[in-house]
């Protein structure tokens, strides 16, 4: 027992975020994933989460900790994608549907179905810096030596990240473009065609809408930039705002799914809040 609560001592809460949701996913296949192949093997690979994050807390190299860490949250996402469709067989895309046309969605999407050119090319540009918006905010904070609020961004989005997963889990959604028959194709500019294609390919996990993780990940960046460094804003604002509508403009996700991200956000920030990081930027 003394040995475990030394162990647990080392932890820092990126290595317990894992750790709550290797442990989550490890119980709901035990009990619901009777459908999933090779379920044993996904137990024991999330169950593996606890000794991995155990290894993690004992490395006290800040930057590849980091990296670490950012490679382990996409791995969440790419391996949910196998298992995923048979742990949650009926996918709720109908319901989601009529929910987002409850909500005004279908007026949203009328309004949108044909978009200028430059921004359909600006959104797209936009939208494929989603997963470098967080560590270019982690590396504006390290020239400026805000070390823990690096810690306080990195647990912040992480705990985002696997928030949005488990909402997956209870809402599986195909997008908008995957669902839907569109009158008008999308025209953008030289780069459209490539980024779409890439991401359309790319997309290890297909239901993946509800709520929207694009959404959530730049709320809690730019959150996170207003907590530490709000001359980051300067250009982390006009990328977020693009990316954010881009969600819609892209035929991406459900108006609907943006609006499920704001409750997730405050989650977040009620879950994995520091504020003595935020008290030491404040002294700064």
């Amino acid at each position: 027992m003394q040995r475990l609560q030394r162990a647990l001592a080392t932890f820092g809460k990126a290595e317990f975020l894992f750790v709550w949701y290797g442990m989550t996913l490890a119980v709901l296949l035990a009990l619901h994933g009777q459908t999933v192949p090779g379920r044993a093997a996904w137990i024991l690979f999330h169950l593996a989460y606890v000794p991995a994050a155990w290894l993690l807390s004992r490395l006290h190299v800040t930057w590849l900790k980091i990296l670490i860490l950012m490679i382990w949250a996409i791995t969440c996402f790419s391996t949910m994608g196998v298992y995923l469709p048979d742990l949650v067989p009926e996918p709720m895309q109908w319901q989601v549907l009529a929910l987002n046309e409850s909500l005004g969605g279908a007026y949203i999407q009328h309004a949108l179905a044909d978009p200028p050119a430059w921004l359909v090319e600006v959104c797209i540009l936009s939208y494929s810096t989603f997963y470098f918006l967080p560590p270019a905010l982690m590396l504006a904070l390290a020239y400026e030596k805000k070390w823990r609020a690096i810690q306080h961004v990195l647990v912040l989005v992480g705990g985002g990240f696997l928030l949005s997963y488990l909402g997956y889990l209870c809402w599986p959604t195909l997008p908008p473009y995957r669902f839907l028959v569109y009158d008008q194709a999308l025209a953008g500019g030289p780069f459209f065609p490539t980024l779409h294609d890439w991401l359309y390919s790319g997309e290890a996990l297909r239901q993946d809408c509800m709520p929207s993780g694009h959404t959530m990940m730049t709320l809690l960046t730019l959150l996170g930039a207003w907590m530490h460094s709000r001359r980051q804003l300067l250009w982390l604002a006009p990328i977020g705002s693009f990316l954010i509508l881009g969600t819609l403009v892209l035929r991406y996700h459900w108006f609907v799914d943006l609006l499920a991200a704001i409750p997730f956000v405050l989650l977040a920030l009620y879950l994995f809040d520091d504020p003595e990081a935020r008290r030491q930027t404040l002294l700064s």
